[in-house]
């Protein structure tokens, strides 16, 4: 019989620079410290205040690892889900020392504080979605460029004008991480 674990979910701030390494054993391991604590407006001043911050050790483990060292840094407002656990051992001085530490299953940037470009990573290309009967999709998620009748990739894109590239130079962006991927669709 297997034993569930707790699942927690923290919003905080990253306080360290996040570490990326290999194990002995091959794995791959992200590991950074979260700061959390609440804010609260007292009624009668108006002022605001923090409450304590309680630090977390934050890993995860092996394909996220590599994604969360290259998104992550520190000071960004993160969103972390994972297994809780206390890391207890003897400190040289003969003391005990704990800190708390999470598994983490998922880690994101918290999306209330700004804006972020998602990319996906080469394994994930190279997963063709499959359909509910089990057949590839390339319908199922794969991202679709509109191309003009000469194979183009368009002048404008809706709703970009405010990113800081031009509508052509985000697009062909777009197109030179995707135009390898078979799975891409075009239409006219």
């Amino acid at each position: 019989m297997a034993i569930q674990r707790s699942l927690l979910t923290i919003r905080g701030w990253v306080g360290t620079t996040p570490e990326y390494r290999k194990m002995p054993d091959g794995k791959a391991v992200t590991t950074f410290r979260i700061a959390d604590s609440v804010r609260r407006r007292d009624p009668e001043t108006g002022t605001w205040s923090d409450s304590k911050t309680t630090w977390y050790t934050v890993q995860i483990w092996g394909d996220h690892a590599a994604n969360v060292a290259e998104s992550i840094r520190r000071s960004d407002p993160v969103i972390v889900i994972g297994h809780p656990w206390l890391d207890e051992w003897t400190a040289q001085d003969g003391g005990r020392v704990s800190t708390m530490k999470i598994d983490a299953e998922s880690i994101a940037p918290d999306l209330s504080f700004g804006t972020t470009y998602f990319k996906r990573t080469a394994r994930d290309l190279e997963a063709a979605p499959v359909s509910a009967d089990g057949v590839d999709d390339p319908s199922a998620s794969t991202p679709t460029i509109a191309q003009d009748d000469d194979g183009d990739v368009p002048d404008t894109i809706e709703g970009l004008e405010d990113e800081g590239l031009t509508d052509k130079a985000l697009a062909a962006q777009f197109r030179t991480e995707l135009v390898d991927d078979t799975r891409l669709s075009t239409t006219a």
